[in-house]
């Protein structure tokens, strides 16, 4: 096809803050099928995933370095919404 498929590695670990301080550390994983996908998710201490995450899906010929800026754009943006839980008694 002739599309470079990106090495995970080139997107290192962010760590972005929420809407009340708290920070919040993203790995990455590249996925390239129809389109090319990268995949932002917290992973706890057993290498689980957990928490937020986030992803996005562009054109598999779309530059890896855009894909990824539109990625950390999303997270910094659902981050900055404060989520309020509903309890009961």
């Amino acid at each position: 096809m002739g599309v470079r498929v990106p090495n995970p590695s080139e997107f290192t670990p962010a760590s972005f803050f929420d809407s009340i301080g708290k920070e919040h550390t993203f790995y990455f994983q590249v996925r390239l099928s129809t389109g090319l996908g990268i995949i932002a998710q917290e992973i706890n201490e057993c290498g689980k995933p957990f928490g937020y995450e986030f992803s996005i899906m562009q054109h598999p010929d779309a530059p890896a370095n855009e894909v990824y800026s539109e990625l950390i754009t999303k997270i910094k943006k659902g981050l900055g919404v404060l989520r309020v839980a509903q309890s009961y008694f």
